[in-house]
Parts: C-alpha cells; sequence; structure tokens
C-alpha cells in the first residue's frame, strides 16, 4: 500500500491537465479558438452602438460617406468601419462576414496576448491568454460589432512591437520592428484615440529602460519619439474632424472631459469608483452584470471589488519594480484618462487593459505555491466559462435570434416610411427592434415623448391607440401609425 505521504505529493488530474497545457499550449489555443469560432453566425447581436458602426462602414462602402445614420458628425473613430466597410460589397447586411472578422480578430488578440505575456509571466502565458479570452465581457463584446476586438489586438501587438524594437540586437532590426509598431500605433488610435496613453507609457518605460542600463538613451529616446509621433497626429486627426462636423446641438469627447473637469472633485471621485467597479466586474466570475449606482462607494458590490483593485495594485507594483513593460506603464494612464471621462459604460471602457490586469492579479499570488495558484486558475476559467456560456445560449442567443426573425418587417416598415418621408419616432417596441429600424432608414428616429412632431410612428403590435395618428398596417409583431390627416405635423 501507498503510504499517506505518497499520496498527497502525487499531483492531482486537474494538476495533471494543467501542466500538460502548459508543455503543449498550442492545443490549448486551438481549443480556445474553436469555443471562440463556435459563436460565429448570421445573427446581429445588436447594441446602442454597433448600429452607428454599421452605417459608417456602409456609408464608406457605397462612396457616400463616411456617415452615422445620415449624419456627417460621426462620434465614433472611423478606424473600426473602415476595417469592416469591404464585407458591406459582399451583401447589405453581411453579418456572417463581420462575426468572422471578428473572429479572426479575437484570434489575433489571443496569440498577441500569449507572445507578448511569454516575456512577462513565462509559462504561465497560456493562463494569461485562456484568462483574457473565457471572460464573459469579451464573449459579451466580440459577438458584437463593436471597436473592443480589433482595438484589443491591436493593442497587444503594438506592445509585441514597441519591446521587439527595444531588444533587437542591431539598429536594422530595431527600425523594422519600430516601423512596425509605429503602424499598429496610429492604426489604434484611429480605432479609438484612448491610445493616447502609449505615448507616456512609453516614454517612461523607455526611460526607465535605459535608467536601468538594458537599452541605449538613443534607443529609448527614438522609439519614444517615434510612438508618440504616431499616436498624437491619428488622435488629432479624429478630434479636428469631430469638431469640425459638430452642429450648435452635437456633443464630443471633449465636451465630456470639460464637464468632468469643471465638476473637479465629484466627477472624479465617481470616475475612480467607476473604474474600481469595473475592474472587479470585468475579472471576477459572475460579476459582470453585478454593479449598483455608478459613483455610489456604498453599494454593496464594493465590498469586493476595493480588495480586489488593492491585489492588482500590489501585482502591479511588483511588476514595474522588475520590468520596465509598455503596457504595465500604460495602465496607470490609461486607468487616468477613464476616471477623468467619469462616464459609465458597463465596464467595456476598461475591457481593452484587461490581458494587463490578468498579469497583475498572477503576480500579486505569485507567493502562493504553484499547486494552489493553478488551482485558482482552474476555478476563475470554468466560473467564467459557464457564466459566458449561460448567458450566451440563454439570454443573448435567442434575443439575436428574435431580432433576426424581425428583419422582414422592418424592411416592410422601411419601404412605407421611405415612400412618404417625414419624421419618425417609435414607442415600447420589442428586443432591439428600434436599432434595426435605424439602421434599415439610416437615421435617427425619436423615442417617446416626441409623437407630436412626427408623421410616423411605429409601436408594439399590441399597444393602445395613440391620439392624432391612425393605425396603417400590422407587420409581425410591429404596428406603423401615420399621423391623421385633420392632425397635421407641427
Amino acid at each position: 500500500m501507498l503510504c499517506e505521504g505518497s499520496v498527497d505529493s502525487r499531483p492531482s488530474n486537474l494538476e495533471r491537465w494543467m501542466l500538460m497545457a502548459e508543455a503543449r499550449p498550442g492545443r490549448v489555443l486551438i481549443v480556445l479558438a474553436v469555443l471562440l469560432a463556435a459563436q460565429i453566425g448570421p445573427w446581429w447581436y445588436a447594441s446602442d452602438d454597433s448600429h452607428s458602426y454599421l452605417s459608417i462602414a456602409r456609408s464608406i462602402a457605397e462612396g457616400v460617406g463616411p456617415t452615422n445614420l445620415g449624419s456627417s458628425h460621426l462620434w465614433f473613430s472611423p478606424g473600426y468601419p473602415v476595417l469592416i466597410c469591404p464585407t458591406f460589397l459582399l451583401a447589405d447586411r453581411p453579418f456572417l462576414a463581420i462575426s468572422v472578422c471578428q473572429w479572426l480578430l479575437v484570434v489575433g488578440f489571443m496569440l498577441g496576448v500569449y507572445r507578448w505575456s511569454r516575456g512577462v509571466v513565462g509559462d504561465a502565458s497560456i493562463w494569461i491568454a485562456s484568462l483574457a479570452v473565457i471572460n464573459h465581457a469579451v464573449w459579451v463584446h466580440y459577438r458584437r460589432p463593436l471597436s473592443e476586438m480589433a482595438f484589443m489586438c491591436l493593442l497587444v501587438w503594438t506592445a509585441i512591437g514597441w519591446r521587439a524594437a527595444l531588444a533587437a540586437k542591431s539598429a536594422a532590426r530595431s527600425t523594422a520592428w519600430l516601423w512596425l509598431a509605429n503602424f499598429l500605433a496610429a492604426a489604434l488610435c484611429l480605432v479609438r484615440p484612448v491610445g493616447i496613453v502609449l505615448c507616456p507609457g512609453c516614454i517612461v518605460a523607455g526611460c526607465l529602460a535605459a535608467r536601468r542600463g538594458t537599452v541605449s538613451w538613443r534607443r529609448a529616446a527614438m522609439c519614444a519619439v517615434a510612438i508618440s509621433a504616431a499616436t498624437t497626429v491619428p488622435v488629432a486627426m479624429v478630434a479636428a474632424h469631430e469638431r469640425a462636423t459638430a452642429g450648435s446641438h452635437d456633443r464630443t469627447y471633449l465636451d465630456e472631459f470639460r464637464e468632468a473637469a469643471d465638476d473637479l472633485l465629484p466627477s472624479y471621485a465617481r470616475g475612480l469608483q467607476i473604474c474600481v467597479s469595473d475592474m472587479g466586474r470585468l475579472c471576477i466570475p459572475g460579476m459582470f452584470k453585478t454593479h449598483g449606482t455608478p459613483g455610489d462607494w456604498t453599494d454593496i458590490n464594493m465590498l469586493l471589488h476595493v480588495p480586489f483593485v488593492v491585489l492588482l495594485g500590489l501585482g502591479w507594483w511588483r511588476w514595474v519594480r522588475r520590468q520596465d513593460e509598455l503596457l504595465a506603464w500604460c495602465l496607470p494612464f490609461f486607468v487616468a484618462l477613464l476616471v477623468a471621462h467619469a462616464i459609465a459604460t458597463g465596464a467595456r471602457l476598461m475591457l481593452p487593459i484587461l490581458p494587463a490586469l490578468l498579469v497583475c492579479f498572477w503576480l500579486a499570488i505569485e507567493r502562493l505555491r504553484p499547486t494552489s495558484r493553478r488551482r485558482l486558475v482552474a476555478v476563475v476559467l470554468i466560473a467564467q466559462l459557464l457564466v459566458a456560456t449561460s448567458y450566451w445560449l440563454f439570454v443573448d442567443a435567442p434575443r439575436a435570434r428574435r431580432n433576426h426573425q424581425r428583419w422582414a418587417a422592418v424592411d416592410a416598415l422601411t419601404s412605407a416610411i421611405t415612400g412618404d418621408p417625414g419624421p419618425v419616432a417609435i414607442e415600447s417596441l420589442p428586443d432591439d427592434a428600434d436599432l434595426m429600424l435605424e439602421l434599415a432608414l439610416d437615421r435617427r428616429v425619436s423615442r417617446g415623448g416626441a409623437v407630436s412632431e412626427t408623421r410616423w410612428l411605429v409601436t408594439s403590435r399590441d399597444a393602445a391607440p395613440v391620439a392624432g395618428f391612425e393605425p396603417l398596417r400590422d407587420i409581425g409583431s410591429l404596428r406603423l401609425w401615420r399621423r391623421d390627416a385633420g392632425n397635421p405635423t407641427r
């Protein structure tokens, strides 16, 4: 018989599996890619911003844009619409092709995280890559035509290029990597201007690397100047276009920052609370949809989020004391920018920096025994997979399927409205029918309370009669109303 000590010293099945995964990471990455590919489909997973991205991309493909739902004031950066606009040459609603594009981007992100994190945490990089893609928030945004996957993919590969430019043994190789990093950084900022955090991040990381003697001051300065130019120029161009196209009633992102600065302490306290909450919501399984009022430090969820962020801070401190890594130094500037923005977006704005947060978490728990760390990672992965899969199969996919079945009705409504143009309002539409109608019409519609200003009104089929409107036709679950001739539009 085996003695008790020998039984305890033998690795469990879970630990053997995880050791095998570390030894053969390629197989793990293939499994992850297949899990993500299973979510490819022809349905539109609608969201408030995705129909704007689609409208911009369609207008570019048609040669009449860029316009956002008929307006030249885009609000959104043009990088992601430019990336997906060729799909509109295939179909008017190329949701399947865009879904494939999203898969390619998230796989590129996964491979980038694996390669990047090998230089940070060694063999544990497979777990950083796994945690970066087996994540409820990542899956929610991956299924939607939003800019997150493009931004996250470009960000991690920019960090890889920057590190290679600093570490290259020859000036020629350093220059080649720097050109690649510059191109990726410029594209990154055209996707989302928050990429500007690369500028201070590379300056600090480069100066510290030169001070420690791991790279020459000349090379560090060259990389810092090049990346700074590659980020600031696109951001300045996007900001200038946004200001030039903004009408008297249009807002810009700079307006939001100015408004926050006018009410400095309350606004920044709110922004800090949002950031702390968002970090916990992203990383802690089951917490993504759990939050209180933005800015409320007394929310019960903060009892979990605050200690977790303190733990992340410990990991970050260990990280920057050992390495001069670009994303490590981008992290505080990224968070500071979101604090100054002080707008709650459901953790979406914090999502791009997820790989850096995961590294901070890994380094924070490094004093645990290797067996304990692997078990903790396994628990988190399994929990995230269960939460993400359950939400996809039982909430997100059924809603997307219902929306997909509604396109015929939306097209019929669109034909009737475009035949007699006039202002359109909507009230109490099911699911995301309002976003579908705006995308089909390629213009904004009024929502509730503005019916007295409109010619057309779209409601659910069981809606009560609306004064001043006569029902024109029922299509599926929707009803189209037209203003009564005896009640002309005011």
